[in-house]
């Protein structure tokens, strides 16, 4: 890692003393946020796609058999205006929206006149891909903290149960968190342990990814599994950075590894892990709550390039490494090969899409600033009309 800086990661605003400061400083035994609160009249509650927390409270309110909308454009009420992806919460007590703000330091709007586009949001079925194959980056031990930390509820599912199929029956979600292509089809070579943890999910369980995602079901690959995604499933997506790769380097959970120091020499392009200037698509329902420019981690990830339309169904631009200098913090050789190239897409597939998330949007439990494309992501594939 060679950019690690916090306040990038997690969206908080510092500022640099550069003289020494002229005040007495009182001792703070405990940092406490600003107190939550619910604020307005009317039948509505509303959240803020903005914090992190909000999602936490949806997840409660939905188990509660609470009602939640999620507008798909910007609106007045109120005297107030508030941005696309705002979740419009109805059917609940006043004193849970009371202790859901207390808890989670939210600041809850209260109205009764929303002029939105809405979909309505209910619990996502995910199934969390899971390997028998390790990985350097543990990414999906760090996924499932964070699935953990905000209370989605998921189910692991592992090789046998993608070769199994039936998939959209019993999910909504799928999502692979960063490994390679050939580590998920081909898994552990025989001999190399215990027969019930050799092999990946295979050519079986391609077809049946496939079917799931014609049957209406999303995907959600993480990082260096969006190469999986496109390799396997055929999306009409380039990986722009493929051919800037030396010979001998191999990718593997989303780390660079390279066998000789001649190797490293020929780099056309390097970027370890560092955080870089990424533009986003506000307006998509992944990226609800975004600015529309902020700090994103990269280590050595895919960038995207869109094909023309495929059959019908173009790929969505969700976010994008925009035109000058884009490193923030860390190392960067040779960023030209990443200005205007996407770092997610949305891939409509059949009646459903794949979602690639093609950096660390929670690299180690880390870039609090970017969790949001991932939440976004799983209300995005349990979301009615």
């Amino acid at each position: 890692m060679t950019g690690w800086t916090l306040p990038y990661q997690f969206g908080v605003k510092v500022v640099s003393a550069q003289i020494p400061l002229k005040t007495k400083p009182n001792l703070t035994e405990k940092a406490v946020p600003p107190a939550g609160r619910v604020e307005g009249s009317g039948r509505c509650y509303l959240l803020s796609p903005k914090t992190n927390n909000s999602f936490i409270a949806v997840n409660r309110i939905l188990k509660t058999s609470g009602k939640v909308q999620r507008a798909l454009n910007t609106f007045d009420t109120g005297g107030r205006s508030y941005p696309a992806g705002m979740m419009i919460v109805h059917s609940v007590s006043r004193s849970l929206m009371d202790s859901l703000a207390k808890e989670l330091f939210l600041e809850i709007g209260r109205t009764s006149n929303i002029l939105a586009k809405t979909v309505e949001l209910d619990i996502p079925r995910i199934a969390f891909y899971m390997p028998w194959i390790g990985s350097d980056s543990d990414d999906e031990r760090w996924t499932r903290l964070i699935f953990e930390k905000f209370e989605f509820p998921y189910k692991s599912i592992h090789d046998a149960e993608v070769r199994a199929g039936d998939l959209r029956k019993k999910f909504d979600v799928i999502v692979f968190s960063s490994f390679q292509a050939d580590a998920i089809v081909n898994g552990n070579k025989e001999g190399t342990m215990p027969k019930m943890y050799v092999g990946g999910i295979t050519e079986t369980g391609v077809a049946n990814i496939k079917k799931f995602l014609n049957d209406g079901g999303t995907l959600i690959t993480l990082d260096s599994a969006c190469l999986f995604a496109i390799e396997k499933l055929g999306l009409p997506v380039i990986n722009a950075l493929k051919d800037l790769i030396p010979s001998g380097t191999e990718l593997y959970g989303g780390m660079a590894l390279y066998g000789k120091a001649e190797e490293a020499k020929s780099v056309k392009f390097a970027c370890p892990g560092s955080i870089l200037r990424m533009m986003f698509n506000v307006e998509h329902p992944v990226a609800f709550g975004m600015p529309e420019e902020a700090p994103a981690f990269f280590r050595n990830s895919p960038a995207f390039d869109i094909l023309a339309s495929w059959g019908g169904n173009s790929p969505v631009a969700i976010a994008k490494y925009p035109e000058g200098s884009l490193l923030m913090s860390g190392y960067i050789r040779s960023e030209q090969y990443l200005n205007n190239k996407f770092a997610a897409v949305e891939v409509p597939f059949g009646k459903g899409r794949a979602i690639l998330l093609g950096f660390g949007v929670q690299q180690r439990a880390q870039p609090h600033g970017t969790f949001k494309l991932l939440f976004n992501s799983l209300y995005y594939g349990a979301s009615k009309e």
